[in-house]
């Protein structure tokens, strides 16, 4: 019999653990019922310290156990954590080619820095704060990659021959799931799309053209130049995609995966195969005649 989730003789330092595991409202117990049940499948693939994990950092803990059981539930061959070495959050040994996922739920950043994310404030109108949205993708995806991948790789853990994925999770992030537009975010973090844009014609008065910007780089406060076309650069070709999603505990979707978007990156030196990860969206990338352009397709329910 597998043991339960939460731990009650634990002080927590995540407040929504405590919620979770202490209240007793029909809509906590709701949720409470809905962890046990994942935890019932995430169990053989979890660290051996995961539950104390959990109650102190529990959106991205949630984040793992979340990826994992939807991968696990759409037929993927994930390698229980006991059996492999460690290493990224997720391995997935996917016919001839081991798939390799590294899990971040990035913040909104230190609110005292100009590019960090801002608190909406109750009952104002205001901008949604897209370009610093961005930059906090950027920033989680680079640090992902530079920080863990080549360790791993030097350590023996990952092979070059490998394919490695970087999904992120933006739940902790205001903002991050409103008012988004066409490419997605995650894509324009690391591809050069800026801004929609439509060209009206003065005399038929009707729209003639439409697209986006090309935007190669965003600018932060202090005005450094931070890349967001990281995917037609070759240092970045060990990354095979990158994922998005904005799920959280009390805020997810009718089919599990159904928001995941996955980005291809068009210079991975692996690639991923072609229907992962059987659900979600997925944005291919075409590069061709000096054009970017990228093409999304439902990968439906499989």
């Amino acid at each position: 019999m597998v043991e339960k989730l939460f731990i009650k003789d634990i002080t927590p330092c995540d407040e929504l653990y405590r919620i979770i595991r202490d209240e007793n409202r029909p809509s906590v117990v709701e949720l409470k019922c809905y962890m046990e049940k994942l935890w019932g499948t995430y169990y053989p693939y979890a660290d051996k310290d995961f539950k104390k994990q959990l109650a102190q950092d529990f959106d991205a803990r949630f984040w793992e156990m979340y990826l994992t059981c939807t991968l696990v539930h759409k037929s993927y061959e994930v390698v229980p954590k006991q059996g492999r070495a460690r290493g990224p959050d997720i391995k997935i040994e996917n016919a001839s080619v081991n798939i390799w996922i590294e899990a971040v739920t990035p913040t909104s950043g230190e609110s005292r820095k100009p590019d960090s994310v801002r608190t909406p404030r109750m009952g104002v109108a205001e901008e949604i704060p897209d370009e610093q949205i961005t930059l906090r993708y950027r920033s989680a995806i680079h640090d992902k990659y530079f920080d863990k991948y080549f360790k791993y790789v030097e350590s023996g853990i990952i092979r070059r021959e490998d394919c490695y994925i970087i999904a992120l999770n933006s739940c902790r992030i205001p903002w991050a799931g409103h008012g988004d537009y066409e490419p997605p975010r995650i894509v324009r973090s690391v591809l050069p799309f800026g801004w929609e844009v439509v060209t009206v014609s003065t005399s038929s008065h009707t729209a003639v053209k439409s697209g986006n910007q090309y935007r190669p780089h965003l600018r932060k406060a202090s005005g450094d130049k931070v890349d967001t076309d990281i995917f037609l650069k070759t240092e970045y070709s060990h990354i095979s995609a990158v994922m998005s999603s904005h799920v959280n505990v009390a805020n997810t979707t009718s089919g599990m995966g159904d928001d995941f978007i996955i980005v291809n990156n068009p210079l991975a030196s692996k690639k991923l195969p072609e229907d992962f990860p059987r659900v979600g969206r997925k944005y291919e990338v075409n590069l061709s005649d000096n054009k970017v352009k990228v093409f999304p397709r439902n990968l439906g329910q499989n």
